[in-house]
């Protein structure tokens, strides 16, 4: 069984790179949004509180489910291929 993947360090690329690094940036744009929603719209800490948890789960959901290589490209379908020939 013969396996066509190379791991070279110039094939080999970082799936959740842009999000890996500006990860602080988004965390201080999400505080600057509820500094901006609690002093300037009078939303009260709470209400943003509580939705925010809400929202939170399938946010998280969707980012930890993001490299499980559920695309085309997988392999799955090469190691099919090798089954059948």
């Amino acid at each position: 069984m013969e396996s066509n993947r190379d791991h070279s360090p110039a094939q080999t690329t970082d799936k959740g790179g842009g999000l890996s690094r500006n990860w602080p940036y988004l965390c201080a744009l999400g505080l600057v949004v509820v500094l901006v929603a609690v002093f300037f719209l009078k939303i009260s800490l709470t209400n943003i509180l509580f939705f925010g948890a809400i929202l939170a789960c399938p946010l998280m959901h969707l980012f930890m489910m993001k490299g499980h290589g559920h695309d085309e490209n997988s392999g799955h379908s090469v190691q099919k291929e090798e089954k059948q020939n």
